[in-house]
Protein backbone atom coordinates (compact mmCIF):
# COMPACT_ATOMS: atom_id res chain seq x y z
CA UNK A 1 0.00 0.00 0.00
CA UNK A 2 1.80 3.13 -1.06
CA UNK A 3 0.18 6.51 0.84
CA UNK A 4 0.08 10.11 -0.87
CA UNK A 5 -0.53 12.86 1.35
CA UNK A 6 -1.29 16.60 0.73
CA UNK A 7 -0.92 18.91 3.70
CA UNK A 8 -1.78 22.28 4.64
CA UNK A 9 0.04 23.53 8.19
CA UNK A 10 -1.36 26.05 10.04
CA UNK A 11 1.44 28.79 11.02
CA UNK A 12 1.37 32.46 12.17
CA UNK A 13 1.73 33.52 8.21
CA UNK A 14 -1.19 32.14 5.83
CA UNK A 15 -0.68 32.91 2.13
CA UNK A 16 -4.45 32.71 0.57
CA UNK A 17 -5.13 33.51 -3.18
CA UNK A 18 -8.63 35.23 -3.58
CA UNK A 19 -11.31 32.87 -4.96
CA UNK A 20 -12.88 33.93 -8.26
CA UNK A 21 -15.62 36.65 -7.87
CA UNK A 22 -18.77 34.88 -9.93
CA UNK A 23 -21.91 34.43 -10.35
CA UNK A 24 -22.82 30.72 -8.90
CA UNK A 25 -20.23 28.27 -9.35
CA UNK A 26 -19.03 28.81 -12.39
CA UNK A 27 -15.33 30.23 -12.17
CA UNK A 28 -14.78 27.62 -9.02
CA UNK A 29 -11.56 25.09 -9.70
CA UNK A 30 -14.25 22.29 -10.34
CA UNK A 31 -17.47 22.55 -11.62
CA UNK A 32 -19.40 19.50 -10.60
CA UNK A 33 -22.25 18.43 -13.59
CA UNK A 34 -23.47 15.43 -12.13
CA UNK A 35 -21.31 15.17 -8.80
CA UNK A 36 -22.21 14.52 -4.87
CA UNK A 37 -19.15 16.05 -3.80
CA UNK A 38 -18.36 19.05 -5.63
CA UNK A 39 -20.89 22.37 -6.12
CA UNK A 40 -21.80 23.15 -9.76
CA UNK A 41 -24.81 22.62 -11.26
CA UNK A 42 -28.35 23.00 -9.95
CA UNK A 43 -31.91 21.19 -10.93
CA UNK A 44 -34.06 23.83 -8.72
CA UNK A 45 -34.93 27.73 -10.61
CA UNK A 46 -33.98 29.02 -7.60
CA UNK A 47 -30.22 28.69 -8.36
CA UNK A 48 -30.48 30.54 -11.86
CA UNK A 49 -26.89 30.93 -12.66
CA UNK A 50 -25.98 27.29 -12.51
CA UNK A 51 -29.59 25.95 -13.35
CA UNK A 52 -29.35 22.98 -16.27
CA UNK A 53 -31.65 20.35 -17.29
CA UNK A 54 -31.78 16.93 -18.69
CA UNK A 55 -32.82 16.97 -22.10
CA UNK A 56 -33.68 13.27 -23.22
CA UNK A 57 -32.83 13.42 -26.93
CA UNK A 58 -35.04 10.06 -27.92
CA UNK A 59 -38.15 8.56 -25.71
CA UNK A 60 -36.62 4.99 -26.24
CA UNK A 61 -33.67 6.27 -24.35
CA UNK A 62 -33.61 5.32 -20.62
CA UNK A 63 -31.25 6.91 -17.52
CA UNK A 64 -31.61 4.89 -14.40
CA UNK A 65 -30.43 6.28 -10.92
CA UNK A 66 -28.70 3.92 -9.18
CA UNK A 67 -27.89 3.53 -5.65
CA UNK A 68 -24.64 1.72 -4.30
CA UNK A 69 -25.38 0.72 -0.85
CA UNK A 70 -23.23 -1.86 -0.56
CA UNK A 71 -20.14 -3.64 -1.75
CA UNK A 72 -22.42 -5.59 -4.21
CA UNK A 73 -22.74 -2.10 -6.38
CA UNK A 74 -19.73 -0.15 -5.78
CA UNK A 75 -20.22 3.80 -6.25
CA UNK A 76 -17.08 5.36 -6.82
CA UNK A 77 -17.89 9.06 -5.38
CA UNK A 78 -21.03 9.59 -2.90
CA UNK A 79 -24.14 7.59 -3.17
CA UNK A 80 -25.51 6.50 -6.41
CA UNK A 81 -24.34 6.71 -10.30
CA UNK A 82 -26.61 6.95 -13.43
CA UNK A 83 -27.15 4.02 -16.19
CA UNK A 84 -27.72 4.68 -19.41
CA UNK A 85 -28.94 1.81 -22.48
CA UNK A 86 -32.13 2.09 -24.05
CA UNK A 87 -35.29 0.10 -24.25
CA UNK A 88 -35.43 -3.60 -25.00
CA UNK A 89 -36.60 -4.42 -28.36
CA UNK A 90 -35.86 -0.84 -29.79
CA UNK A 91 -33.63 -0.27 -32.68
CA UNK A 92 -32.24 3.02 -32.75
CA UNK A 93 -31.53 5.16 -35.44
CA UNK A 94 -29.69 8.02 -33.00
CA UNK A 95 -29.84 8.35 -29.92
CA UNK A 96 -28.69 10.11 -26.46
CA UNK A 97 -29.07 12.63 -23.87
CA UNK A 98 -27.19 15.92 -22.54
CA UNK A 99 -27.49 18.15 -19.45
CA UNK A 100 -27.93 22.17 -20.80
CA UNK A 101 -27.98 25.42 -19.14
CA UNK A 102 -31.58 26.56 -18.36
CA UNK A 103 -33.53 29.26 -18.38
CA UNK A 104 -36.73 28.79 -15.80
CA UNK A 105 -38.86 27.54 -18.64
CA UNK A 106 -36.55 24.73 -19.02
CA UNK A 107 -35.56 26.27 -22.66
CA UNK A 108 -31.61 26.09 -23.14
CA UNK A 109 -29.19 28.87 -23.04
CA UNK A 110 -25.79 29.73 -22.94
CA UNK A 111 -23.39 30.54 -20.36
CA UNK A 112 -19.75 31.95 -20.08
CA UNK A 113 -17.45 28.24 -19.11
CA UNK A 114 -14.48 30.09 -20.90
CA UNK A 115 -12.84 29.96 -17.37
CA UNK A 116 -12.31 26.27 -17.74
CA UNK A 117 -10.46 26.52 -21.05
CA UNK A 118 -7.44 24.35 -21.22
CA UNK A 119 -8.87 22.33 -18.19
CA UNK A 120 -10.78 19.40 -19.04
CA UNK A 121 -13.98 17.71 -18.67
CA UNK A 122 -13.85 14.90 -16.12
CA UNK A 123 -16.43 11.20 -15.41
CA UNK A 124 -16.14 7.92 -14.29
CA UNK A 125 -17.70 5.20 -16.44
CA UNK A 126 -17.71 1.49 -16.62
CA UNK A 127 -19.20 -1.39 -19.07
CA UNK A 128 -18.93 -4.58 -19.65
CA UNK A 129 -19.80 -3.81 -23.25
CA UNK A 130 -17.44 -3.08 -26.24
CA UNK A 131 -19.68 -1.67 -28.35
CA UNK A 132 -20.16 1.09 -25.21
CA UNK A 133 -16.71 2.48 -26.75
CA UNK A 134 -18.39 3.77 -29.47
CA UNK A 135 -20.48 6.23 -27.26
CA UNK A 136 -19.69 9.54 -27.62
CA UNK A 137 -19.23 12.24 -24.75
CA UNK A 138 -19.67 16.09 -26.43
CA UNK A 139 -20.00 19.46 -24.95
CA UNK A 140 -21.70 22.27 -27.19
CA UNK A 141 -20.51 25.36 -27.59
CA UNK A 142 -21.02 28.68 -29.79
CA UNK A 143 -23.28 25.93 -31.74
CA UNK A 144 -20.88 23.51 -32.03
CA UNK A 145 -21.05 20.02 -31.17
CA UNK A 146 -17.21 18.80 -30.43
CA UNK A 147 -16.83 14.84 -29.27
CA UNK A 148 -14.93 11.94 -29.03
CA UNK A 149 -15.77 8.28 -28.51
CA UNK A 150 -15.10 6.41 -25.04
CA UNK A 151 -12.72 4.31 -27.18
CA UNK A 152 -10.88 7.67 -28.41
CA UNK A 153 -10.40 8.60 -24.62
CA UNK A 154 -9.27 5.40 -23.51
CA UNK A 155 -12.30 3.56 -22.27
CA UNK A 156 -11.61 -0.45 -21.64
CA UNK A 157 -14.93 -2.68 -21.40
CA UNK A 158 -13.68 -4.78 -18.81
CA UNK A 159 -16.25 -4.00 -16.15
CA UNK A 160 -14.03 -1.28 -13.59
CA UNK A 161 -14.62 1.94 -12.96
CA UNK A 162 -11.89 3.79 -14.88
CA UNK A 163 -12.06 7.99 -15.23
CA UNK A 164 -11.67 9.52 -18.77
CA UNK A 165 -10.55 13.11 -19.37
CA UNK A 166 -12.17 15.12 -22.38
CA UNK A 167 -9.80 18.34 -23.12
CA UNK A 168 -11.12 21.58 -23.48
CA UNK A 169 -9.07 22.94 -25.80
CA UNK A 170 -8.92 22.08 -29.40
CA UNK A 171 -10.64 22.85 -32.34
CA UNK A 172 -13.51 24.67 -32.18
CA UNK A 173 -13.28 24.32 -28.17
CA UNK A 174 -11.52 27.84 -28.26
CA UNK A 175 -12.11 30.41 -25.90
CA UNK A 176 -14.09 32.59 -27.31
CA UNK A 177 -16.45 29.66 -27.47
CA UNK A 178 -16.62 28.35 -24.58
CA UNK A 179 -17.91 31.41 -24.00
CA UNK A 180 -21.39 30.69 -25.48
CA UNK A 181 -21.52 26.82 -23.85
CA UNK A 182 -25.13 25.51 -23.81
CA UNK A 183 -24.63 21.92 -23.04
CA UNK A 184 -21.94 20.80 -20.52
CA UNK A 185 -22.15 17.44 -21.28
CA UNK A 186 -23.56 14.91 -23.76
CA UNK A 187 -24.23 11.26 -24.54
CA UNK A 188 -24.48 9.95 -28.11
CA UNK A 189 -25.41 6.70 -28.86
CA UNK A 190 -24.24 5.22 -32.49
CA UNK A 191 -27.57 3.79 -34.66
CA UNK A 192 -28.72 0.14 -33.89
CA UNK A 193 -27.24 0.18 -30.58
CA UNK A 194 -29.04 -2.81 -28.93
CA UNK A 195 -30.57 -2.79 -25.54
CA UNK A 196 -27.61 -4.84 -23.48
CA UNK A 197 -25.07 -1.67 -24.37
CA UNK A 198 -25.13 -0.36 -20.40
CA UNK A 199 -22.84 2.18 -19.23
CA UNK A 200 -22.76 3.25 -16.33
CA UNK A 201 -21.45 7.04 -15.12
CA UNK A 202 -20.71 9.03 -12.31
CA UNK A 203 -18.82 12.45 -10.69
CA UNK A 204 -18.62 14.40 -14.40
CA UNK A 205 -17.05 18.08 -13.67
CA UNK A 206 -15.18 20.66 -15.49
CA UNK A 207 -11.70 21.27 -13.81
CA UNK A 208 -9.48 24.10 -14.46
CA UNK A 209 -6.32 23.75 -16.30
CA UNK A 210 -4.15 23.59 -12.52
CA UNK A 211 -5.85 23.27 -9.55
CA UNK A 212 -4.92 22.40 -6.06
CA UNK A 213 -6.32 18.76 -4.66
CA UNK A 214 -7.04 20.11 -1.30
CA UNK A 215 -8.03 24.10 -0.66
CA UNK A 216 -7.78 25.43 3.15
CA UNK A 217 -8.68 29.15 3.59
CA UNK A 218 -9.44 30.71 6.79
CA UNK A 219 -12.51 32.82 7.53
CA UNK A 220 -13.56 35.33 10.25
CA UNK A 221 -16.93 34.27 12.02
CA UNK A 222 -18.97 36.52 9.01
CA UNK A 223 -17.29 34.53 6.61
CA UNK A 224 -15.10 37.21 5.21
CA UNK A 225 -11.82 36.41 4.39
CA UNK A 226 -9.06 35.78 7.15
CA UNK A 227 -5.08 36.06 7.14
CA UNK A 228 -3.34 35.39 10.60
CA UNK A 229 -3.28 33.14 13.42
CA UNK A 230 -6.49 31.42 14.41
CA UNK A 231 -7.22 33.41 17.73
CA UNK A 232 -10.09 32.58 21.35
CA UNK A 233 -11.53 35.25 22.69
CA UNK A 234 -11.03 34.30 26.63
CA UNK A 235 -12.04 35.47 30.13
CA UNK A 236 -9.80 34.22 32.60
CA UNK A 237 -11.56 32.42 35.19
CA UNK A 238 -14.87 32.30 33.41
CA UNK A 239 -14.28 30.87 29.71
CA UNK A 240 -14.34 27.51 29.67
CA UNK A 241 -14.25 25.59 26.58
CA UNK A 242 -14.34 28.29 23.50
CA UNK A 243 -14.59 27.56 19.63
CA UNK A 244 -12.38 29.86 18.00
CA UNK A 245 -12.94 33.35 16.25
CA UNK A 246 -11.86 31.85 12.82
CA UNK A 247 -12.66 28.87 11.02
CA UNK A 248 -11.69 27.09 7.75
CA UNK A 249 -13.12 26.65 4.49
CA UNK A 250 -11.91 22.98 3.27
CA UNK A 251 -12.22 22.35 -0.12
CA UNK A 252 -11.54 19.05 -2.32
CA UNK A 253 -11.45 19.84 -5.85
CA UNK A 254 -10.56 16.37 -7.26
CA UNK A 255 -10.99 12.35 -6.07
CA UNK A 256 -8.09 10.65 -6.47
CA UNK A 257 -8.64 7.31 -8.74
CA UNK A 258 -6.62 4.13 -8.14
CA UNK A 259 -6.43 2.02 -11.05
CA UNK A 260 -10.25 0.88 -11.25
CA UNK A 261 -12.13 3.13 -9.00
CA UNK A 262 -11.68 6.10 -6.90
CA UNK A 263 -9.12 5.47 -4.21
CA UNK A 264 -9.56 4.77 -0.57
CA UNK A 265 -8.64 8.83 0.50
CA UNK A 266 -9.69 10.95 3.55
CA UNK A 267 -9.24 14.60 5.13
CA UNK A 268 -7.68 14.56 8.79
CA UNK A 269 -6.41 16.81 11.53
CA UNK A 270 -4.10 17.21 14.31
CA UNK A 271 -1.02 18.54 16.07
CA UNK A 272 2.43 17.46 16.04
CA UNK A 273 3.62 19.22 18.96
CA UNK A 274 6.38 17.36 19.88
CA UNK A 275 7.96 17.73 16.46
CA UNK A 276 11.57 19.20 17.00
CA UNK A 277 10.65 21.99 15.28
CA UNK A 278 7.52 22.81 16.91
CA UNK A 279 7.52 26.59 18.88
CA UNK A 280 6.27 26.03 21.20
CA UNK A 281 7.44 22.09 21.46
CA UNK A 282 5.58 20.32 23.81
CA UNK A 283 8.28 18.66 26.65
CA UNK A 284 5.74 17.35 29.10
CA UNK A 285 4.71 13.78 29.87
CA UNK A 286 3.22 11.62 27.00
CA UNK A 287 1.07 8.34 28.36
CA UNK A 288 -2.40 7.09 27.85
CA UNK A 289 -3.95 10.27 30.28
CA UNK A 290 -1.47 13.05 28.73
CA UNK A 291 -1.62 13.82 24.93
CA UNK A 292 0.49 16.83 23.60
CA UNK A 293 -2.06 18.01 21.10
CA UNK A 294 -3.77 21.31 21.64
CA UNK A 295 -2.71 24.69 22.74
CA UNK A 296 1.06 24.30 24.46
CA UNK A 297 2.30 26.98 27.34
CA UNK A 298 5.08 29.08 25.27
CA UNK A 299 6.45 29.78 29.14
CA UNK A 300 5.74 25.88 30.39
CA UNK A 301 6.25 23.90 27.67
CA UNK A 302 4.79 20.54 29.81
CA UNK A 303 1.15 22.49 30.24
CA UNK A 304 -0.93 21.78 27.12
CA UNK A 305 -4.86 22.79 26.72
CA UNK A 306 -7.02 20.48 25.09
CA UNK A 307 -8.06 21.29 21.60
CA UNK A 308 -11.05 19.60 19.65
CA UNK A 309 -12.81 19.91 16.28
CA UNK A 310 -16.35 19.57 14.74
CA UNK A 311 -16.96 19.55 10.86
CA UNK A 312 -19.95 20.70 8.90
CA UNK A 313 -20.95 20.27 5.36
CA UNK A 314 -21.87 23.07 2.56
CA UNK A 315 -22.33 25.82 4.53
CA UNK A 316 -21.05 27.16 8.12
CA UNK A 317 -22.55 26.32 11.75
CA UNK A 318 -25.24 28.46 13.00
CA UNK A 319 -23.57 30.32 15.49
CA UNK A 320 -26.28 28.50 18.52
CA UNK A 321 -24.13 25.44 17.08
CA UNK A 322 -20.72 27.60 18.42
CA UNK A 323 -20.86 26.46 21.96
CA UNK A 324 -19.03 23.42 23.88
CA UNK A 325 -20.12 21.60 26.83
CA UNK A 326 -18.01 18.51 28.15
CA UNK A 327 -19.82 16.29 30.27
CA UNK A 328 -17.11 13.67 31.08
CA UNK A 329 -15.49 12.54 28.10
CA UNK A 330 -18.19 13.65 25.82
CA UNK A 331 -17.40 17.34 23.83
CA UNK A 332 -21.21 18.60 22.71
CA UNK A 333 -23.31 21.60 21.99
CA UNK A 334 -26.06 21.19 24.53
CA UNK A 335 -25.79 20.98 28.34
CA UNK A 336 -25.09 17.69 29.59
CA UNK A 337 -26.31 16.11 25.92
CA UNK A 338 -24.43 12.79 24.31
CA UNK A 339 -24.06 14.16 21.08
CA UNK A 340 -20.61 13.70 20.76
CA UNK A 341 -20.68 16.28 17.25
CA UNK A 342 -17.07 17.93 18.86
CA UNK A 343 -14.29 15.45 18.63
CA UNK A 344 -11.00 15.37 21.05
CA UNK A 345 -8.00 16.90 19.23
CA UNK A 346 -5.17 14.32 18.57
CA UNK A 347 -1.63 14.56 18.26
CA UNK A 348 1.16 12.22 16.19
CA UNK A 349 2.74 12.00 19.68
CA UNK A 350 -1.04 10.88 21.16
CA UNK A 351 -0.45 7.15 22.49
CA UNK A 352 -1.95 4.75 19.96
CA UNK A 353 -2.90 7.55 16.98
CA UNK A 354 -1.85 6.69 13.48
CA UNK A 355 -2.35 8.69 11.27
CA UNK A 356 -2.88 5.92 8.18
CA UNK A 357 -5.51 4.18 10.31
CA UNK A 358 -7.06 6.24 13.25
CA UNK A 359 -10.48 6.96 12.02
CA UNK A 360 -11.11 9.65 14.70
CA UNK A 361 -9.30 12.25 13.65
CA UNK A 362 -10.88 11.83 10.20
CA UNK A 363 -13.00 15.00 8.96
CA UNK A 364 -13.77 13.80 5.74
CA UNK A 365 -13.32 10.12 4.38
CA UNK A 366 -14.27 8.66 0.92
CA UNK A 367 -15.04 5.13 3.26
CA UNK A 368 -14.98 1.64 1.87
CA UNK A 369 -19.02 1.37 0.70
CA UNK A 370 -21.28 3.38 -0.10
CA UNK A 371 -23.21 3.86 3.55
CA UNK A 372 -23.87 6.24 6.21
CA UNK A 373 -24.07 6.20 9.53
CA UNK A 374 -21.17 3.77 10.41
CA UNK A 375 -17.28 3.86 10.81
CA UNK A 376 -16.80 2.34 7.21
CA UNK A 377 -19.69 5.41 5.56
CA UNK A 378 -18.99 8.01 3.58
CA UNK A 379 -18.58 11.94 4.36
CA UNK A 380 -18.29 14.28 7.43
CA UNK A 381 -17.79 12.69 10.38
CA UNK A 382 -20.21 14.41 12.53
CA UNK A 383 -19.82 12.58 15.88
CA UNK A 384 -17.38 10.18 16.77
CA UNK A 385 -17.10 7.37 14.18
CA UNK A 386 -20.06 8.08 12.22
CA UNK A 387 -19.89 9.44 8.68
CA UNK A 388 -22.88 11.32 6.69
CA UNK A 389 -23.76 13.81 4.87
CA UNK A 390 -24.50 12.45 1.39
CA UNK A 391 -28.27 11.36 0.94
CA UNK A 392 -30.15 8.13 -0.88
CA UNK A 393 -32.87 10.29 -1.49
CA UNK A 394 -31.36 13.01 -3.50
CA UNK A 395 -32.22 14.60 -7.06
CA UNK A 396 -30.17 14.53 -9.71
CA UNK A 397 -28.86 18.12 -8.78
CA UNK A 398 -26.94 16.58 -6.25
CA UNK A 399 -25.94 18.77 -2.93
CA UNK A 400 -22.84 18.37 -3.07
CA UNK A 401 -20.50 17.52 0.00
CA UNK A 402 -17.94 20.20 -0.58
CA UNK A 403 -17.02 22.87 0.81
CA UNK A 404 -16.88 21.76 4.47
CA UNK A 405 -16.43 23.81 7.51
CA UNK A 406 -13.90 22.61 10.12
CA UNK A 407 -13.72 24.39 13.55
CA UNK A 408 -11.40 24.22 16.25
CA UNK A 409 -12.26 24.81 20.16
CA UNK A 410 -9.98 25.06 22.89
CA UNK A 411 -10.40 23.81 27.00
CA UNK A 412 -9.56 27.43 29.15
CA UNK A 413 -11.23 26.28 32.31
CA UNK A 414 -8.45 24.81 34.25
CA UNK A 415 -7.48 27.50 36.97
CA UNK A 416 -4.03 25.38 37.23
CA UNK A 417 -2.88 25.64 33.57
CA UNK A 418 -4.21 28.76 32.39
CA UNK A 419 -2.35 31.45 33.90
CA UNK A 420 -1.94 35.03 33.93
CA UNK A 421 -0.01 36.55 31.26
CA UNK A 422 0.37 33.25 29.69
CA UNK A 423 0.46 32.52 25.92
CA UNK A 424 -0.44 29.71 24.10
CA UNK A 425 -0.30 28.83 21.01
CA UNK A 426 0.40 25.50 18.34
CA UNK A 427 2.29 25.90 14.95
CA UNK A 428 1.11 22.01 13.79
CA UNK A 429 -2.35 22.43 13.20
CA UNK A 430 -2.54 19.84 10.00
CA UNK A 431 -5.12 19.30 7.74
CA UNK A 432 -3.71 16.42 5.57
CA UNK A 433 -5.24 15.03 2.52
CA UNK A 434 -4.21 11.05 2.32
CA UNK A 435 -5.32 8.61 -0.49
CA UNK A 436 -4.17 5.16 -1.15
Amino acid sequence: MKIKKILFVFSSVILLFPAVVCAGNIGKNTYGVLSENFSGTSYVTTSPDDYVKMFIFSDSFIIDDVYGSSTTIPTPEGMKFIRTYTKPGVTLGWSGWGISFATTSDAAMQRDMSAYYQGNLKFVVRSTSTAAGNMSVRIKVNGYEVGKTLTELGFVANGNWQQLSFPLSGGNITLSNLQKTDFIFMVIYTSNVSSDVKVDIDNIRWEKQSIPTLEVKMKDREGGSYTGDLSFTVERGVTKWQVADQYFEVMLNDLPMSSSATANGWIQIYTDNTNASASPRYTGIIDAENSPAGLVDESTTTVVLPMCWRVNPREPLASEELVIYQNEGILTNTPGGGYKCYLWMQDLATVGFDPVTNMYARIWKHGTIAETDTANGRGVQYQEDKFAGYSSSLEDGRTPMFPVYLYIGADFSSSIKVLKNHSYSTDTLTIELIYE
